[in-house]
């Protein structure tokens, strides 16, 4: 995945300006940056997709789990994972569509 994402859409150097709050004789400094950023947000989104169906297959043989023997029976462990990887994913989601309104930029 990580090869095919360099390969189609690689990540090139961006400045970044950043004004400071210190002066020096009446005049503001400027600090600049170098990051390294991809062009487009659909691979994020394409790898939170994944993560989304991974976590959903997951539920789905947590529950069929339910009815087997107690020596076997991790589907508490597995409910646990599961919410917890979701609830991190919704935050991750979250982020994004904050920082996308905010008009920052995403660093691959």
């Amino acid at each position: 995945y990580l090869s095919i994402w360099v390969a189609v859409d690689p990540t090139k150097p961006r400045p970044k300006m950043t004004l400071t709050n210190e002066t020096e004789s009446d005049k503001y400094i400027v600090e600049a940056s170098t990051f390294c950023a991809s062009s487009s947000d659909g691979w994020q989104i394409a790898t939170t997709a994944y993560l989304l169906v991974l976590l959903l297959v997951s539920a789905a043989i947590a529950t069929q789990n339910r009815g087997i023997r107690e020596e076997f029976n991790e589907t508490r462990y597995l409910a646990i994972m599961i919410y917890s990887h979701f609830m991190f994913t919704i935050l991750r989601l979250s982020i994004f569509f904050v920082s996308d309104s905010l008009g920052q930029t995403h660093v691959a």
